[in-house]
This record gives C-alpha cells, sequence and structure tokens, in this order.
C-alpha cells in the first residue's frame, strides 16, 4: 500500500491535471470561435454528411471510413461556429487526457506536448479533422490487453487489421503501443501491419499511391500528399517512452513548462501563419454577405491574387461603390473583376458568386459544379449543391433540382432552413 503523503501527491497531481486541460480546452475554444471561424466554415464546405445508412456502408466499404465518418459527422456541426469551436475544444481536452493516461502522474506536463504538436498540425487547412480521431483511436485501442499470452497475440492478429481499416494509417501507433507495452510479445506487429497494408494496396487500392496507403489514408484532403503530420503520433510515442524510461526525472516540471510554453508559441506564431488565412477570410464573408467588413479589411490588407481582387471588386458592386473606388484597391489584371475557371476548390468562389448576381446563373453553375468536383478527396460540398440546385430552379430545370435537394434533406437539423426555403420555392 502506497504511503498516504504519495496519495495526496498524486490527488494534487491529478487535479492539476484537469485545470490544465480544462485551460487547454478553453483557449481552443476562444481561438477558433474569436479569431479563426472562418477555418470552421471552410472545413465545413467541403464535406457532406448525410443521415443515411448507405452513407455509413460507404465510408466503411475501405481503410479509414470510420474515422472518416466520424470527422464527417462532427464538421457539419461546424456550420454553427460556436459549436464547432466546442467540439474542438471538448476534443483536444479528450486528446490531452487519454495522452495523459498513458503517463505517471508527475509527467502531466509532457501529456500537453502532443496537443501543441496536434494544434500546430492542424494550421494546415487541408488537415482533416479524421486525424486526431484516429490518434485518439489508437491510444483508447492500444490499451485493450489480454492476460494469457496466446490468447493475446490471437487478439492482435485480428484486432490488427480491424484497427487499420478502421482509423487507416494510424493503427501504426496503435502497433508502436503495443510494442512498448509488451516489446517480446509483439515484436512481430509491424511486419503483420505492412504484410496487410500491402496485400490491401494490391487488391482494393490500386488506384491510391503507396505512400497514401501507408502514412495519410483519410488524413489531409489531398490522398497524393504527405505532409509532415506523422510528428504528432510520434510525439506521443515519445512522451510515453520517456516516462516509461523515467526521463521525466531528468526533465523536471520546469524543463517541461518551458518546453510546453516555447511548443505553444511556435505552434501560434509559425503554424497560422499562412496568407491562405486572408483569402479564407474574404470567402467566409462572401458565404455571409458580409460586404462592409471586406472593405473595410481591404483597406488595411492586400493579398496581390485575383480571388482577393474578385472578393473586394464583389463587395463593392454589391454596395454600388465599384465605379468609384474600384482602382483604390490593388486589381490583379484582366481576371480582376472574373476569373477564368482554376482547377480546384476554392479559388473560384468570388467569380461563381459575382456570375450568379450578374444573373449569369449558367455559368455560376458551371464553376460550382467544377469546384465541387475538384475537391481532392472526392467528397460533395453542401454549400456548393445548395448553389447548384438554386441554379437549376432558376432556369426551371426541377427535376434536377429536386435531384440535389434530395441530399441536403438528409443533412444535419442546422441545414433544415435553406433546403426548406429551396423546396418552396420548387
Amino acid at each position: 500500500m502506497k504511503p498516504e503523503y504519495i496519495n495526496r501527491y498524486l490527488q494534487t497531481a491529478a487535479k492539476k491535471n484537469w485545470i490544465l486541460s480544462v485551460f487547454l480546452g478553453a483557449l481552443i475554444f476562444l481561438f477558433w470561435g474569436g479569431y479563426l471561424p472562418h477555418a470552421l466554415s471552410y472545413a465545413e464546405q467541403y464535406q457532406l454528411f448525410l443521415w443515411t445508412p448507405d452513407y455509413l456502408l460507404g465510408c466503411l466499404g475501405h481503410p479509414g471510413g470510420a474515422a472518416e465518418w466520424l470527422e464527417t459527422c462532427m464538421v457539419q456541426f461546424y456550420y454553427l461556429l460556436w459549436l464547432g469551436a466546442m467540439i474542438l475544444a471538448l476534443l483536444f481536452i479528450g486528446y490531452q487526457r487519454m495522452v495523459a493516461s498513458w503517463l505517471k502522474a508527475e509527467s502531466f506536463l509532457l501529456s500537453l506536448i502532443p496537443a501543441i504538436l496536434l494544434f500546430w498540425a492542424m494550421g494546415d487547412l487541408d488537415v482533416l479533422l479524421s486525424f486526431p480521431i484516429a490518434i485518439m483511436a489508437s491510444l483508447a485501442m492500444a490499451k485493450i490487453g489480454v492476460a494469457n499470452r496466446w490468447l493475446d497475440i490471437c487478439k492482435e492478429m485480428v484486432l490488427t487489421p480491424l484497427v487499420y481499416w478502421l482509423i487507416g494509417p494510424m493503427a501504426w501507433l496503435y502497433v508502436a503501443l503495443r510494442i512498448v507495452v509488451d516489446y517480446k510479445r509483439f515484436i512481430w506487429l509491424p511486419l503483420w501491419l505492412l504484410a496487410i497494408q500491402l496485400v490491401l494496396w494490391h487488391t482494393l487500392l490500386e488506384q491510391l499511391p503507396l505512400h497514401s496507403v501507408m502514412c495519410s489514408m483519410g488524413y489531409y484532403r489531398s490522398p497524393s500528399v504527405v505532409p509532415l503530420l506523422w510528428i504528432v503520433p510520434l510525439s506521443v510515442l515519445l512522451c510515453v517512452l520517456a516516462d516509461r524510461l523515467y526521463i521525466n526525472k531528468v526533465l523536471k516540471w520546469p524543463v517541461q513548462a518551458i518546453a510546453v510554453v516555447v511548443l505553444g508559441w511556435l505552434a501560434v506564431t509559425r503554424g497560422y501563419a499562412d496568407e491562405r488565412y486572408e483569402l479564407v477570410w474574404q470567402d467566409y464573408q462572401i458565404r455571409n454577405e458580409h460586404w462592409d467588413d471586406i472593405i473595410k479589411r481591404a483597406e488595411q490588407k492586400t493579398v496581390e491574387t485575383a480571388f482577393w481582387s474578385n472578393s473586394v471588386n464583389l463587395a463593392l458592386a454589391e454596395r454600388r461603390q465599384l465605379a468609384d473606388r474600384m482602382f483604390d484597391f490593388y486589381q490583379s489584371g484582366i481576371d480582376a473583376l472574373l476569373m477564368n475557371m482554376v482547377r480546384d476548390p476554392f479559388s473560384n468562389i468570388p467569380a461563381a458568386e459575382a456570375f450568379y448576381r450578374l444573373g449569369m446563373v449558367n455559368s455560376a453553375q458551371r464553376y460550382m459544379f467544377d469546384m465541387q468536383e475538384s475537391i481532392n478527396n472526392g467528397r460533395k460540398s453542401g454549400r456548393f449543391t445548395q448553389r447548384i440546385a438554386e441554379c437549376y430552379i432558376i432556369n426551371g430545370k426541377y427535376d434536377l433540382a429536386r435531384k440535389h435537394l434530395a441530399l441536403l434533406k438528409d443533412l444535419s437539423l442546422i441545414h433544415i432552413s435553406e433546403p426548406t426555403r429551396l423546396r418552396r420555392i420548387s
């Protein structure tokens, strides 16, 4: 039995851990809800979650599908920005607590390091929420063990491919943690997981590049790109190893605290410094028709791209100021008013909105359709689908409009107001 002073110390450390967890969640909520709400809107508009069995089965029909289903289910609520910020805050609290569950009480500051690195990684707008979901699933499932040696080995023969099918390549973190738990018993697991991935790549996933099947499938909006995301699960593994090897006795809490503060500062200043956030902010204002905010911001900051020019000129036109003030702002050239089609899901949003407001609904529909088909991971967009349906209604093509509205009817209740309005029009 532990001495009383040790129990008191552990209880105090646990309380401090919870205080830090709540503080972390509050910072995350304020950051995304107050400083970057437009990033939540950006993430929400590039997926279309449906409350249907077919959508669930479609997700479960490929590796990483369970994490994808959970991700799209949660991201749909970003439509209400405060709710999206709350979801992220709770997710970060859960993530930090799960990492802490692998550490001793005196190492609770180490559990903040993976959370900070995750925060840094999510500064990339194309990192999907399935990434932290998969990490958390790995941390949870790696704790499942069986006392009997042979039963545990048999369980891993079945559970390892199941974990890969449910959460994707983050099964490597699961395997690494199982080896940390019992090195001698599970040293063969990496070869088993590698064999599973290669077999699936040669049979079901031939259309995907090998590096995507191995490392990034389902975690990044572009399947062909492998960003530096694996530093996050690697940090989890290193923190667990440091705790198991008693390195925390060398790295006392002041050193851990300094590391947390420095990494947190770098994550905020380096991870979110991309000028693309300014364009995403403009897109959010266009979506909500905040024209005065766009003009006011343009007087303070310029991003020399055609997207920026299209956005500002659209706002000026909506406020009947285009003829008088157009050349008070940066103009990108002959594409400053209406951009030619660019094969990506973002660049032509201001041009599509301008076409729609000019009454050129066929061009607006074509731009929206092309942008939806250009979404890199093959998903649909609720925002684009709605505008396509509106264009069909204006053109009198009600059967095609009903086809798109049928999708919107299966959205979450938070989207009902707009599809209902469209059904009344049709």
